[in-house]
């Protein structure tokens, strides 16, 4: 089966966060630093008060709450924004754009910016389904990213699913 999509850098955004939140080492850190500079926002502000700066320990503390509620939201914005500046800069031209992928037995064949590859079903984990978006794992933090919206993805997806799980 073949199927032609074009690749778009909200599929390739999707798919960095989709890494970041499911990747134990990737969830790790996040942890370390949300739960880390909260922590220490707040002894800086416990500290603060005790010794009397009671408006910078006020501060401190509201920093730290605020930093535990938004560090999630700021994270992605943060994500998006290096990605934006990585595609302006150039660096990520060729993985967007249009592909053609082919699957049979053996296993998936994609072409795209003028590079052809082979990949044999055995490489692949698992399949993960993202708003819209298939991926079809090699790693945990890489994929081959399937957009739903082509024309006959939905069956190409439930065939690799095939080759893969067997």
């Amino acid at each position: 089966m073949k199927i032609e999509f074009e690749l778009e850098f909200e599929d390739w955004a999707l798919f960095v966060i989709h890494v970041s939140r499911t990747d134990p080492a990737s969830i790790r850190l996040g942890r370390m630093f949300r739960y880390g500079f909260g922590g220490a926002y707040i002894a800086f502000g416990i500290y603060a008060l005790i010794t009397g700066m009671y408006f910078a320990g006020v501060a401190m503390i509201l920093l730290a709450f605020a930093w535990l509620i938004l560090y999630p939201r700021v994270t992605v914005a943060r994500v998006v924004k290096q990605l934006r500046k990585k595609l302006s800069a150039g660096e990520a031209e060729h993985l967007l754009g249009n592909y053609v992928m082919e699957a049979d037995e053996e296993g998936l064949t994609a072409s795209a910016n003028g590079a052809h590859s082979s990949i044999p079903w055995e490489l692949f984990t698992q399949t993960f389904e993202v708003e819209e978006r298939a991926m079809l794992h090699l790693s945990p933090v890489k994929a081959v990213i399937i957009p739903l919206r082509a024309d006959g993805a939905r069956e190409f997806v439930d065939e690799c699913h095939g080759y893969i799980n067997n």
